[in-house]
């Protein structure tokens, strides 16, 4: 019987996927301990609820459908639907819904976007950006003087192109690891910041500098070529039928799909594409030339436990 504290502390210090770790424990004749790995949860919850405290919604327009344009745009002009007051130890900030929005949420590993909104009258920071319950919360210090002025909302263009290489970089590696190491390995998951990003793969062999060295040689070789990247939204239906091999839910893509965490509620989804070397699902922003990610170094390599290395790289 493994311990449940330290499946969660896998868990919560390095996003290690509770399903995959069953997965490994069933694989080597073990069982998790379920009952301690939910008080740890549970505390971890209380703990949560008394750093931030929610308060109530305010309505400024009561038409309600908002939209994500962070795929096409990096600007847009943006109406205040909803605001309200969140306490974060004590620090207070406000989130924003718009009925339209360019900003990318910190969702499905990938960073969010941060930027401004501005009219002639004022301009707010936009500090943070996340997804709860479908949706798109923008976080501010300062609230709107007039809140039913039309804003243009800017995304900090420097920060969402670093994020759209290191995003591109990921479907990359996965397809080198593959590659290079072999079909069996698994992705577990990844985790992106402004300078580096986290890749977690399972692969039952020992892995050396050798094959580190060669995966970059590789890698900069695709660079260097100056593939272009197509991105193509097409119908859940024919999502089915374009890969055949994989099975679909509301909730989750298989595993072996770079992005596991699927979209609810999405009646469509993005297919990236990098000439025939590279067909996946893909939820976050790419960039449209191999030719722009610049540079690609893998910083370090380790296990974080039997059988799962964790890859940190950079783009910079």
């Amino acid at each position: 019987m493994i311990n449940g504290k330290k499946i969660f502390k896998l868990y919560d210090t390095y996003g290690f996927p509770i399903d995959i770790s069953n997965i490994i424990a069933k694989e080597n004749n073990l069982k998790i301990d379920f009952y301690s790995f939910e008080e740890e949860m549970n505390k971890q919850k209380n703990i949560s609820k008394n750093f931030i405290k929610k308060y109530e919604w305010n309505f400024v327009k009561k038409k309600y459908n908002p939209k994500f344009l962070g795929y096409y745009r990096s600007s847009c002009t943006i109406q205040i639907l909803q605001y309200r007051i969140i306490k974060i130890n004590n620090e207070k900030y406000y989130q924003l819904v718009f009925d339209k929005t360019p900003f990318f949420p910190n969702i499905y590993g990938q960073i969010n976007d941060i930027g401004i909104i501005k009219n002639e009258y004022e301009k707010i920071d936009i500090l943070n950006v996340k997804k709860e319950n479908n949706i798109i919360l923008h976080y501010t210090k300062k609230l709107p003087n007039n809140l039913k002025f039309k804003f243009n909302a800017l995304v900090d263009y420097d920060r969402r192109n670093i994020i759209k290489k290191n995003h591109t970089s990921i479907h990359i590696l996965y397809y080198l690891l593959k590659k290079i190491l072999g079909k069996h390995i698994k992705k577990i998951g990844f985790y992106m910041f402004i300078n580096y990003f986290y890749f977690d793969f399972y692969y039952n062999s020992k892995l050396n500098i050798e094959k580190i060295l060669k995966i970059e040689k590789y890698f900069n070789k695709i660079i260097i070529e100056k593939k272009p990247i197509i991105e193509k939204f097409i119908s859940i239906e024919k999502a089915k039928n374009y890969f055949k091999k994989y099975s679909f839910c509301n909730k989750e893509v298989k595993k072996d799909i770079l992005t596991y965490t699927f979209c609810k509620n999405e009646e469509i989804i993005k297919i990236i594409k990098l000439n025939n070397i590279i067909k996946e699902f893909c939820l976050g922003i790419n960039i449209d030339n191999t030719f722009n990610i610049n540079n690609f170094k893998i910083i370090s390599y380790y296990y974080i436990s039997s059988c799962i290395i964790r890859i940190k790289a950079t783009t910079n």
